[in-house]
């Protein structure tokens, strides 16, 4: 709201309201509300501008209601919620004709009854005097029964009542919150598949949560990863939502993928991630820094980040890099999305094109690929579209593609893909295909054909913004009459007449009337040239909302007749499936108890010399390791369990006789033993002879107490060698004269596990453990790396699984041990200085373990 023109704009900040102002007019520039603004600026200049007794002039002195009215109008306005912008203040100055101290009052809108027409229908002048120019008297509400506010709440009761009645459905979101669904979702394709707007899917949830981190240039994702991961770790979602991690407007170096990687690994919970830049004229700003190092992502990328997307970021440098990478990668991707990248080159898209189709089938579970805004032209469309459609050759099954805004035009190459296809059962769902000049080519035609059989599965098709005429939209509704699966077709945006449409129109009618089984829910003829109609936006809306009313009632009897199956079909078999008691789910009738791996983690603080002098020692990564082995037993979802504990001779006792058949010791690494923590904070030398004669002690009837051991460890040969001559069968080490990195050694974990978990035979596992560490994306020397590994002995037969475990609805089991979170999880993040401090929390430590109080200073 701009104040009165007599309330200076001094004055208006001198009390406090300019920057409230600033964001009110802000808020109110939303295209999307300038309807309802423009109803309520009608409501207001009613109330307050006809109240007067009406004269030939309609003129009313704004100094004859005083200094106490005017501020009772201001109030009164702040307080009904009636504020305006700049621009709609200023149009009401032209339409009231603000001249001096006076107001010109406007003529009221069609529809509106004002008094002086009213009196002069019943023949009766009536004058009102300038008491009755009641301004509520600051209430919000007309309680007080004058005469103007209870005429002006009767129209607004009708004119409510009549837009209630005219009222059309509108799948479209506000601005503001498209807005914000692009930096959230700067792929429509992935958007619409998170949140279905024109798509009837049921089980769909809506649900999202987005993390979008500030702009700016990250040499580290040290410390935001921190941060992140406790937010992720307060985060209780439902069972369906999407979580993702954007980045806006960013450049990056350094140490960025590494730790971005180990936060990934330590928010299972995150499922998309996003890079994206606003559009920009200069060219040289596409070779930004850092856009080569988001490509080495997708090597070691974890298995619960399935959503990827580039938006406008990556260079040509990294693009190559990209299809480089995808030809070796083993990717668990769902979504693909690289987008609005015109400056990228037709040859490296061409090989990105062929990385995403490749022999070794790199992205076998990609089933949404959005190359939308990258003027691929015809030829390299046609390619894309060809790998969709022919699935039967191809490793890879497209459901969902965008290829809009590329240039296609007359599309002779994307025509001759269509009719050439000879798929039986293409997988393609939804294709988008708007703003690429079909105009009135041969394409166009071919595509409303194409609806009949090779498209005749799609679920939603977007062809707005291409130039179409009559000839397209008579071709289409013939083919509509055939196709039973279409729910959303978008034609927004091109050049039908009027009496085009009133023939589609007609032909919808008549398929509701003939019952012809249709799915079609939603149709966008919005933009088109020249606009619709008022009846034929109302006839299209009463033909949508039928078809949906239809679907929905044919769902809920499908779904009612299914639960009834499904109930029939479980009372014949309740003894097995159910309680006697309770009659719910028995699963421990069908699971044998789970099979545990011991997990021993040491972390000793310092080491003390001959001298006692004490040394620190790096602490390892073991949240982390932890966290890789969560995911992998998570998602293999077999009855494992898991059992933590730290690496004492005491918990290894313990393990021993607890009978644990599989061992896993993560810890820093010596040519002659290994590193044990003393149980406060110290570290054990336990040599390799202390170890054999432990395990012996813990034979039965001399056999191994273990099945299988992973030592991670650097030079842990020689304790490898020792478990293998105390009669283990199979041991993973490290060579005796190497020193591991410890991401190597996480990047061979995750993948080696996965693998055992769900029933892979140890050779196997090994081999894709190895060929993980080859591929990763963090190691400088990943071959020299993957060579350290050793699996003994070494003319053992490996050929066999560890695990025969049963699949698990939910995992992890029911067990204290397995739980994710400990105790330092409530903890809070250390400062990001905190580091080579060992030896004081070593002393301090001990002091608290042998003293009944202590006091730290400084």
């Amino acid at each position: 709201w701009k104040p009165p023109l007599e309330v200076t704009d001094v004055e208006f900040s001198k009390n406090g309201h300019s920057e409230l102002g600033s964001l009110f007019c802000h808020l109110c520039q939303d295209r999307d509300t300038a309807e309802s603004r423009e109803r309520l600026l009608h409501q207001f200049m009613n109330i307050y501008d006809c109240s007067s007794a009406p004269s030939t002039q309609h003129v009313r002195s704004m100094t004859s209601l005083g200094h106490n009215s005017h501020k009772a109008i201001i109030r009164t306005m702040h307080r009904s919620g009636s504020f305006a912008n700049e621009v709609d203040y200023d149009s009401l100055q032209e339409r009231v004709g603000i001249r001096g101290n006076s107001i010109a009052v406007p003529t009221p809108s069609v529809g509106d009854i004002n008094l002086r027409d009213r009196a002069e229908i019943d023949g009766n002048e009536t004058v009102v005097s300038t008491s009755d120019d009641n301004f509520l008297r600051c209430h919000q509400f007309p309680l007080n029964g004058w005469r103007v506010e209870r005429d002006w709440v009767m129209r607004h009761c009708q004119s409510l009542t009549e837009s209630r009645s005219v009222s059309t459905f509108s799948p479209h979101l506000p601005s503001r919150v498209n807005d914000l669904l692009r930096v959230c979702f700067p792929s429509n394709l992935i958007q619409d598949e998170v949140i279905p707007l024109c798509c009837f899917r049921p089980n769909a949830s809506f649900n999202f949560r987005a993390l979008a981190m500030p702009s700016g240039h990250y040499f580290s994702f040290r410390h935001e990863g921190q941060i992140v991961s406790q937010e992720c770790q307060t985060i209780q979602p439902p069972e369906r939502v999407h979580c993702v991690l954007c980045f806006r407007n960013s450049t990056f170096a350094g140490e960025f993928a590494d730790s971005l990687l180990k936060a990934l690994y330590l928010c299972p919970i995150l499922q998309g991630l996003s890079f994206s830049n606003d559009a920009v004229a200069d060219e040289s700003a596409h070779e930004q820094e850092g856009s080569e190092l988001l490509p080495f992502l997708v090597r070691a990328i974890p298995s619960s980040v399935t959503h990827l997307t580039f938006d406008n970021v990556l260079s040509n440098n990294a693009a190559l890099s990209l299809s480089n990478i995808l030809k070796g990668a083993n990717s668990s991707l769902h979504a693909l999305a690289v987008i609005n990248s015109p400056h990228i080159s037709q040859t490296n898209f061409a090989s990105l094109v062929e990385s995403i189709n490749g022999l070794s089938a790199p992205l076998r579970f990609l089933r949404v690929l959005d190359l939308s805004g990258n003027l691929l032209g015809d030829f390299e469309s046609a390619k894309v579209l060809s790998i969709a459609l022919s699935h039967s050759s191809s490793s890879i099954a497209i459901e969902r593609l965008d290829l809009s805004n590329n240039g296609i035009g007359e599309g002779n190459e994307v025509k001759r893909v269509l009719e050439d296809c000879v798929s039986n059962d293409p997988r393609l769902e939804a294709l988008k295909l708007a703003n690429n000049d079909f105009g009135e080519g041969v394409l166009a035609s071919q595509l409303a054909a194409s609806l009949g059989d090779v498209l005749a599965k799609l679920v939603s098709i977007d062809l707005s913004g291409n130039d179409l005429s009559d000839a397209f939209l008579a071709g289409l509704g013939g083919i509509l009459l055939t196709n039973c699966q279409l729910v959303n077709l978008n034609i927004s945006k091109n050049q039908f007449s009027t009496s085009s449409i009133n023939s589609f129109l007609s032909r919808l009618q008549n398929m509701s009337k003939l019952n012809v089984s249709t799915q079609l829910s939603f149709v966008h003829l919005e933009g088109n040239v020249p606009p619709l109609a008022s009846n034929q936006e109302m006839v299209l809306s009463d033909i949508l909302s039928a078809n949906r009313q239809r679907r929905v009632a044919a769902y809920l009897k499908e779904r009612k007749s299914s639960s009834l199956q499904i109930e029939s079909d479980s009372c014949t078999n309740t003894s097995s499936l159910t309680s006697d008691i309770t009659g719910e789910p028995n699963l421990d009738r069908k699971l044998p108890p789970a099979e545990t791996i011991a997990v021993l983690f040491s972390a000793p603080l310092v080491w003390r010399d001959a001298e006692n002098n004490y040394h620190p020692i790096e602490m390892l990564d073991f949240k982390l390791e932890k966290s890789l082995l969560w995911q992998c037993f998570s998602e293999a979802s077999r009855n494992i369990d898991l059992s933590y504990d730290n690496a004492t001779t005491g918990r290894l006792q313990a393990v021993l006789t607890r009978g644990f058949k599989c061992l896993h010791f993560s810890g820093h690494g010596h040519p002659y033993s290994l590193t044990f923590e003393d149980g406060s904070g110290g570290i054990h030398w336990f040599s390799v002879e202390q170890l054999k004669a432990l395990i012996s002690g813990g034979m039965d009837n001399g056999e191994a107490p273990f099945e299988f051991v992973f030592v991670s460890a650097c030079h842990s040969a020689l304790a490898g060698h020792t478990f293998v001559d105390c009669g283990v069968r199979h041991v993973v080490c490290c060579q005796q004269e190497s020193q591991l990195m410890d991401r190597a050694a996480l990047s061979f974990t995750r993948a080696f596990y996965l693998a055992l978990a769900v029933g892979r035979t140890l050779k196997d596992s090994f081999e894709i453990g190895k060929h993980a560490v080859l591929s990763s994306a963090t190691l400088l020397n990943p071959e020299e790396e993957m060579s350290k590994f050793m699996l003994l002995p070494e003319n053992g037969n490996h050929d066999v699984p560890i695990f025969k475990a049963d699949e698990v609805s939910e995992w992890p089991l029911n067990s204290m041990n397995s739980s994710k979170g400990d105790i330092n999880d409530s903890l809070p993040t250390p400062p990001q200085g905190f580091f080579g401090r060992e030896a004081d929390l070593y002393h301090v430590l001990n002091l608290v373990l042998n003293r009944r109080l202590v006091n730290i200073v400084g």
